[in-house]
């Protein structure tokens, strides 16, 4: 559920006021911190993540006119399934995510909705790490443990049955 949330604020991403961000000489600091976390987040699923949070401008802006970028965004719901953060990057993305700054709504208002939906994903990614790792993956071992001791005591119940069977025929 928080993958569709996630995906559905990406796609609600208005392309003029994406366009607006990658106009920025002198961005707001809120823009500055908004971009900080998501090259953050993305880090984790390159080559070599993040050791600390960039603070240049420029940085940020190859990242904005990458013409991949939303698409990119899209698919790290997924693929937080089976790469969670590092705990290198949740201490780096967790004062964005506590950074009054960064409330969605606030940057709403302030800057712009696609500021907001950017926050939105940020906060709902750090989320969907924290479920994953303490919901998600622990029920599915789970899960996988309880079908392989049904599927070991239905073996051993059809060879119980088939013993019966034998003796009953005698």
């Amino acid at each position: 559920l928080i993958r569709e949330e996630i995906n559905k604020k990406i796609m609600m991403i208005d392309k003029k006021q994406f366009m607006a961000l990658r106009s920025y000489r002198v961005p707001p600091k809120e823009v500055v911190k908004m971009m900080g976390a998501i090259c953050v987040i993305m880090s984790n699923f390159e080559k070599k993540p993040l050791d600390s949070v960039p603070t240049q401008w420029d940085y940020y802006k190859k990242r904005l006119n990458d013409v991949k970028l939303l698409k990119t965004l899209e698919g790290l719901p997924k693929k937080l399934e089976t790469t969670q953060f590092t705990e290198k990057i949740l201490a780096l993305l967790k004062p964005f995510v506590e950074d009054p700054d960064l409330e969605p709504s606030y940057m709403e208002k302030k800057i712009s909705s696609t500021c907001g939906c950017f926050c939105h994903f940020i906060i709902c990614m750090y989320k969907l790490d924290d479920l994953l790792k303490t919901k998600l993956i622990p029920l599915s071992k789970a899960s996988a443990e309880a079908t392989a001791a049904f599927d070991l005591a239905h073996e051993n119940l059809s060879k119980i049955r088939a013993t019966f069977q034998e003796i009953q025929d005698k």
